[in-house]
């Protein structure tokens, strides 16, 4: 079974993702970025299926869901992701079954190096640890720009109803427009 997995970017993002990866060797790619290494918030990166890559297509575990989403998130509001469980859905409009985390990118559209968001579990219900090593309220990445992460080729592990939320918070006094890449299987 093929896995194609491709995006373009610039001040919006946009892409396609037809499901179904394979863990036998279908090597596809994703791009995300406006054209150069200039871009701060989404600077041209190739996430690709394939042996040592970020999804990890020819691993046992290769990355098979994808979540991309922009949204705003209102003054001193949060905004949770449920990656297993919830109401969310992927780029398939299947609601999201993760079980294990590969790779994440935040990002701000419209930056001015004032505004920012905070990534993390942040004392919130049901939060994910991921790589933060933690869950109390200080339990965060400021971002400004964009927040990426790559996981182990195994997985980051997302627990059904106890550890399945990702929290994205903006801390400021308006609102702010957000995008979400993440990728797990």
């Amino acid at each position: 079974m093929a896995a194609n997995l491709s995006f373009t970017a610039g001040i919006t993002l946009s892409g396609s993702y037809n499901a179904g990866a394979s863990a036998t060797g279908d090597v596809s790619n994703t791009s995300l970025g406006a054209g150069g290494s200039n871009n701060a918030v989404v600077p041209n990166v190739t996430l690709s299926y394939g042996n040592g890559t970020v999804l990890d297509g020819n691993s046992a575990n290769p990355a098979q869901v994808i979540y991309h989403k922009q949204f705003t998130i209102a003054a001193t509001t949060m905004k949770t992701i449920s990656l297993n469980g919830g109401a969310d859905t992927d780029n398939t409009n299947t609601a999201l079954a993760m079980t294990k985390a590969k790779y994440f990118l935040v990002y701000i559209l419209a930056p001015d190096g004032v505004i920012s968001c905070r990534v993390g579990p942040q004392n919130q219900a049901n939060a994910w640890q991921g790589p933060w090593g933690g869950l109390t309220a200080a339990v965060y990445d400021v971002c400004y720009y964009r927040r990426e992460w790559a996981g182990p080729a195994a997985g980051v592990t997302i627990t059904p109803a106890t550890a399945m939320n990702f929290q994205i918070y903006n801390p400021g006094a308006g609102t702010i427009t957000v995008g979400l890449f993440f990728a797990g299987f």
